[in-house]
């Protein structure tokens, strides 16, 4: 056939079909993939291969070599039949097949010694095709350069790393520049259609293009960032980080390079990113704020932080997150896991599309421009986030690893203080925790006040010293290794909360409980009613005793001439100076001083600003006070003008420890709850006492008695009869024993119990107890209930019976004593506090005020201090309806209605409300479901973080709390599981943040004594499946509400089976007789376990050895083809312990293909 006779038609078809790279400049083009495919479809390379073309040949080419034929058609010209036949046969001969492309005649040249005689070459055999005379330099070079238009590659959903050759054609239709990086350029390109596959885009109908964004890598000497190694390091994450699939996240589509050019490609956000959607709107109004965009916003911050837990690992899907009051707003969304903040929930949203995420990412570099806008069906679009490249990705949790990290590029504004203060720890995910916190802030303050305000709150940053060490939301101390919340932030919130009306109308708006969530610092609650009352009784006490310790200075301070002027109550007041000023004037004024030794404790720059706010001077906006501002409730007759109404009435100089002033205190603050907090007072009618007394008491008798004795309260109720008991007005001590070799553990024991109930001398106890009779006495209470005295100790005591009654002993108490400031029972805890240095501003026309250091700390000085790690004291804080806490600066009172210091200052803060609440847990009674898991979860999770001095205790210090909850929860529950929640209270799991790494089984087994004489410690019954027979941290796995099929068949609860002795709800608790606490449960084999891809967690921290390991399935994901099982990883135990019984190891969510089901499993008791 002549070359006139060539179907010209299929010239012409294939040249229309070639597209123009976007690359070229019109010089480069491809045939797309789909085009290749229709032409092998349509069988249209017989027309070149002639009639007589061998069959073989025609699938040779059909099957194994489009590309090559399309090749060899374009090098030879519109070649015919007579031109292509032999050469198409000679290829098939040596199997050049398209695997083969591309060809690169370099390599080939190095590997072909001799043309012509294959037995000397190194190169792969096909190519001996190219010995052929045929085979000339100018057709060699041809097929190279031609065989590109045919081998453009087709992106795959999962694939990893890819190494293209250095001509490889890309098949992009169109590059935009989209933004140049610190070490990279952004391009918003047209990805052919046909050239990606599995990624899920739609597009409209004859639409070939998909658009994408290209990541191009360059090399930064100065920064010493190399591109390849860059993008090394980002290719690998995106490869491993390619299982994950959530709506909020951007789809990372693949990573390749070509030669020595390096890309990623990922999906393209058409709405641009949030920090442009933030700064294109000058005002509020440009927006139109409405309350379905808020809720849009909410649902967006959440779909965002969601997206953030699944990377971090943490398999959330929880649609409601923590305890919601009655009456709460419908659409509402969740914040993360805390205690008494508030709750915000959104119906419905499940944005996860992928399984659990078993290795923990951390991003790294999270800030409104990596927040990206994908589509415009709504006002926000899809909020997605991106530059995941830059996550890190870690197998163990970031406390078990010891190497600082590596993401070493991130924008400023946006990190974590742990940056700056602890450069060489390793990064844990909260630094994005942070991050997404600051973005959530300025989320609020563009949708409030629109792009101008949020431009001027970025503008604040101009004033900073030193940015290396302040940013909007911290201000670090690199010597001190402190940071502390920012001065502009605080300055802002506190702006806002106080003025806008979206945070000041009657009932809380989602506004404000969103910036609450971020929010969480003390608040001073202005209480100079009450302040002024006790002001009046030290002055009457101060006439009427000779001696008392004043509050107030008797001289007034020395002030340079500056501070004399100095108009504190001007609106904005400010004092600003610098360091090197401030320590000119050391000496000779006692303000200069006071505020150069605050900076130097708190400010980390030689510019010295401190604002008023209220009545304390705050660091440069910061609302954490440096100093306290004070003044009397004195009326000057004399003209003087006073300090605003708003100044805290309150004590300069704290009273002696034990002086009239100080007892005068507290029973003023006994005094003022009695009266006015009635949710603080007990359940009963007023006047009655509580339904059950302790055991046994304290006498301590009135004021000035020497002895005290032990009383047992139900032998003291003659004549009473059983159903008329006396009742005992008392004070609970909650105390820490301290080391035994160090301090005096002074007991009741079967041996000197009598002896206690005839009389105790002040004089042989110890200082803590000597103290606790001393304040008993003082507020006029005649009885005191101390553990170790009331309770009977030793082996053959009676502490397993007392324990059940802890609840009633610390609830029903009149109020608590905590001894904060004691390390054990020798230590006391009455103790003379630091003095504290007191300006007394006094000037003519004015009556005086006071400016001292602030020790107004609850944080510090009680949840933070050395009392609150003890285990006991959770459940003693949760149950005590009003406490007085002895700290080693001053003393505060905690009720219902907040916190009191001994300064007068009243303060509160919603976290410590929660278990400060007199009626705990009164929030959970009106909660959702989900708000009651989230309230049992973090509680448990909390105490088991808590020490004892004695770990078998950790079953009974917390039991009658959780009676408490299974009263509230309207359930029966024991052994840190609820029936109502059984499933998920039994999937708890070691706390990955945990240092030990494993859980240590606590040996419960009773004494050689109690086994002669047959005692069993009821928590030696404490089984495998509660956290509570454990040594360490637990947490809980983090399972979706609403989308679990909870198990009903293959395991049964404790309290499945009726009660055999007939008792109530409560028959079998962690503190009860009622029975053996066992799970029974059908244990199923694996159909292989070679591995676990950390989808289960051993509580020993790995997998035991030598041992036949089952599971028992607790429950099934909903609606998922080979659905996700949640079970608990079971062996038998050891020999001649229990028969035929199984114990706990591990738990896991792992594929239902792991687990044999084909079969019957084995029924088997859990111990």
């Amino acid at each position: 056939m002549s070359k006139k006779a060539t179907p010209l038609s299929l010239y012409t078809e294939v040249n229309e079909m070639m597209i123009v790279t976007a690359e070229s400049n019109g010089r480069d083009s491809f045939l797309p993939e789909g085009k290749i495919r229709r032409l092998v479809k349509n069988r249209r390379f017989a027309e070149f291969l002639g009639p007589n073309a061998p069959r073989a040949l025609m699938d040779f080419v059909h099957d194994k070599a489009p590309r090559v034929f399309l090749t060899i058609w374009s090098i030879f010209e519109e070649p015919g039949v007579s031109d292509l036949l032999p050469i198409m046969e000679r290829l098939q001969q040596c199997r050049f097949t398209d695997d083969m492309l591309p060809f690169d005649k370099t390599d080939y040249k190095s590997k072909c010694r001799v043309r012509g005689t294959a037995k000397q070459c190194s190169h792969p055999g096909p190519l001996d095709v190219f010995h052929d005379t045929v085979w000339n330099e100018r057709k060699l070079q041809n097929f190279c350069t031609e065989q590109w238009g045919f081998v453009v590659p087709v992106f795959k959903k999962g694939e990893a790393k890819r190494r293209l050759p250095a001509g490889i054609r890309l098949p992009f239709l169109h590059f935009k520049d989209g933004g140049r990086g610190a070490f990279s350029d952004v391009f918003k390109a047209g990805l052919h259609v046909d050239h990606q596959k599995y990624f899920g885009f739609e597009l409209p109908p004859g639409d070939i293009v998909v658009p994408v964004a290209v990541k191009k890598f360059r090399n930064d000497p100065e920064a010493k960032v190399n591109a390849r190694n860059a993008w090394e390091e980002e290719a690998t994450t995106v490869d491993k980080l390619g299982s994950i699939s959530h709506k909020h996240l951007i789809k990372h589509m693949a990573a390749f390079s070509r030669g020595h050019e390096y890309y990623i490609m990922f999906e393209w956000a058409d709405g641009g990113n949030l920090y442009e959607l933030w700064t294109s709107q000058p005002s509020a109004k440009d927006h139109k704020l409405t309350g379905d965009r808020i809720i849009t916003v909410l649902e967006q911050l959440y779909g965002l932080t969601d997206a953030l837990c699944m990377l971090h690992g943490t398999n959330t899907r929880t649609h409601t997150g923590l305890i919601q009051q009655t009456g709460a707003r419908a659409r509402t969304l969740a914040p993360p896991v805390r205690s008494g903040i508030p709750a915000i929930e959104v119906d419905g949203l499940d944005a996860s599309e992928s399984p659990p995420v078993t290795e923990n990412w951390r991003h790294g570099d999270l800030k409104p421009q990596n927040i990206l806008k994908v589509g415009n069906s709504t006002w926000l679009g899809t909020l997605k986030i991106a530059d995941l490249g830059l996550a890190k990705g870690h197998q163990l949790f970031t406390h078990f690893r010891d190497n600082p990290t590596n993401t070493k590029f991130t924008t400023q504004q946006y990190e974590a203080p742990e940056v700056i203060i602890s450069s060489n720890v390793p990064r844990s995910r909260r630094y994005d925790i942070w991050s997404m916190g600051c973005i959530i802030f300025e989320f609020v303050v563009w949708l409030l006040y629109g792009r101008d305000t949020l431009l001027a709150f970025y503008k604040e940053s101009e004033h900073f010293k030193d940015h290396s060490v302040e940013t909007l939301y911290f201000v670090a101390n690199r010597r001190g290794g402190t940071a502390r919340v920012g001065d502009v932030f605080s300055h802002w919130m506190k702006h806002i909360l106080d003025n806008d009306p979206e945070c000041n109308k009657a009932n809380p708006t989602v506004i404000e409980d969103l910036l609450k969530l971020l929010n969480d610092v003390w608040e001073f609650v202005e209480d100079n009613g009450f302040a002024g009352q006790v002001f009046n009784r030290h002055l009457q006490l101060e006439r009427s005793h000779a001696g008392s310790s004043s509050v107030t200075p008797e001289r007034a301070s020395i002030l340079c001439n500056r501070c004399q002027r100095l108009d504190f109550w001007v609106v904005g007041f400010a004092i600003r100076d610098t360091l090197s000023a401030l320590e000119a004037n050391w000496n000779i004024c006692e303000l200069c001083r006071l505020l150069h030794d605050s900076w130097r404790r708190f400010g980390t720059t030689d510019s010295v600003e401190f604002r008023r706010v209220g009545s304390v001077l705050a660091i440069r906006g910061s609302e954490a006070p440096a100093l306290s501002i004070y003044r009397t409730n004195l009326n000057d007759s004399g003209g003087l003008s006073n300090p605003p109404k708003d100044i805290q009435i309150g004590f300069p100089k704290l009273p002696d420890i034990g002086s009239p002033t100080h007892v005068e205190i507290l029973r003023q603050w006994l005094h003022d709850c009695d009266k006015n907090h009635a949710r603080c007072c007990s359940d009963n009618n007023p006047g009655s006492y509580p339904a059950r007394t302790p055991t046994r008491l304290i006498d301590v008798g009135p004021k000035g008695r020497e002895t005290v004795r032990l009383l047992e309260t139900r032998s003291s109720q003659q004549g009473e009869g059983p159903s008329k008991p006396i009742g005992f007005e008392y004070i609970a001590l909650s105390h820490p024993w301290g080391d035994r070799a160090l301090h005096q553990h002074y007991c009741t024991t079967r041996d000197n119990i009598h002896d206690h109930m005839n009389r105790i001398s002040d004089d042989s106890l110890p200082a803590t107890f000597k103290d606790a009779i001393r304040v008993t006495r003082e507020l006029n209470v005649r009885y005191l209930w101390i553990d170790s005295l009331c309770i009977v100790q030793g082996e053959d005591g009676d502490f397993e019976d007392e324990a059940q009654h802890m609840e009633t002993v610390f609830s029903s108490a009149l109020c608590v004593i905590a001894a904060n400031s004691a390390t054990g029972t020798s230590d006391g805890f009455l103790k003379q506090r630091p003095d504290r240095t007191v300006v007394v501003v006094a000037r003519p026309s004015e009556s005086p005020f006071y400016i001292c250091e602030a020790i107004d700390d609850f944080q510090r000085d009680v949840v933070e201090g050395a009392l609150s790690k003890r285990g006991w004291v959770l459940q003693e804080r949760a149950l005590a309806r009003r406490t007085i806490y002895f700290t080693s600066r001053q003393v505060y009172w905690e009720c219902g209605e907040g916190i009191r210091c001994e300064t007068l200052t009243r303060m509160r803060n919603s976290q410590a409300a929660f278990l400060g609440d007199a009626r705990f847990p009164n929030v959970a009674t009106g909660s959702s479901k989900g708000g009651q898991i989230r309230l049992y979860e973090s509680l448990y999770t909390r105490y088991s973080r808590l020490q004892f001095s004695d770990i078998r205790d950790r079953p009974i210090a917390i039991a009658g709390l959780e009676q408490r909850l299974v009263r509230a929860f309207n359930t029966q529950g024991g052994y840190g599981v609820f029936k109502r929640y059984f499933g998920r209270g039994l999937l708890w799991r070691r706390d990955p943040d945990d240092l030990q790494r494993a859980l240590e089984r606590i040996d419960f087994a009773p004494t050689h004594r109690q086994q002669q004489q047959q005692q069993q410690l009821r928590s030696s019954r404490v089984p495998s499946w509660s956290w509570m027979a454990y040594k360490g941290s637990i947490t809980f796995m983090d399972l979706p509400f609403d989308a679990v099929l909870w198990e009903t068949d293959d395991i049964k609860s404790p309290w499945y089976y009726p009660p055999r002795n007939g008792s109530g709800s409560s028959w079998l608790s962690t503190s009860s007789d009622g029975g053996q606490a066992e799970l029974v449960g059908v244990a199923r084999d694996f159909v292989e376990l070679v591995r676990d891809d950390g989808r289960i967690i051993y509580d020993g921290g790995e997998r035991p050895r030598d041992v036949a390991l089952k599971c028992v399935v607790v429950g099934r994901r909903k609606s998922e083809v080979a659905a996700e099982s949640y079970v608990l990883i079971v062996c038998p135990k050891p020999h001649g312990e229990v028969d035929a019984a199984y114990e706990r190891v591990g738990v896991g969510a792992i594929p239902g293909s792991w687990i044999v089901t084909g079969q019957p499993g084995l029924e088997v008791r859990i111990v």
